[in-house]
């Protein structure tokens, strides 16, 4: 896994969305919405979630969606151009550690229930990935079997790669889709 400096990380310009090809068709014509996953418990909260990645989108691809079949369930990437650095004058949020404040971050927006700290009202979120396989340990901590070091351990190891989330409307609107790809990272589609 890469790691990145706050500058490089704003600076970067491609970028990855794995996705369905049945999603691939709704995002075509309608655009990139910031609210379409308003209803599960994200990492940085609601948002269009890119990575940096390549490698990171096909082995999600690959472990959620298998080979590639061409049926409207499979697998597929959206290669993106947007540049963050653009838009920093937007409330945006970066994280490069991990540390008691990324946890704190990620266990607010997955829980919905910590009343301490403020909504996240960032338009954009970057930082490493905690989200592997936490749906088991928060739901073992929130029916109280688990504890919050427990917790945060998981959230902090092991780090899957990085990911920016796009939490504006205004924002998603000036990423610019450039292809299609398939779940082994071959164009199928270039978009100008």
């Amino acid at each position: 896994m890469k790691e990145w400096t706050e500058k490089a990380f704003w600076d970067h310009t491609e970028w990855y969305h794995a996705t369905t090809q049945r999603n691939v068709v709704k995002i075509l014509k309608n655009g990139i919405l910031n609210n379409v996953n308003r209803r599960w418990a994200t990492d940085f909260g609601y948002g269009f979630y890119l990575t940096p990645s390549l490698e990171w989108d096909i082995k999600y691809l690959r472990d959620n969606f298998g080979e590639d079949t061409n049926s409207p369930e499979d697998g597929r990437i959206i290669k993106c151009y947007f540049r963050p650095s653009a838009y920093l004058a937007a409330p945006h949020k970066f994280f490069a550690d991990l540390d008691d404040k990324f946890a704190i971050f990620i266990i607010h927006n997955r829980t919905h229930a910590n009343k301490l700290l403020p909504p996240n009202l960032y338009s954009m979120v970057g930082g490493p990935m905690a989200d592997g396989n936490l749906k088991v340990i928060f739901s073992l901590y929130e029916e109280g079997l688990c504890s919050w070091q427990e917790l945060k351990q998981d959230i902090l190891n092991p780090v899957e790669d990085w990911q920016l989330a796009i939490r504006s409307q205004f924002l998603c609107g000036k990423v610019k889709i450039v292809g299609i790809l398939n779940g082994k990272g071959e164009v199928l589609e270039n978009i100008n």
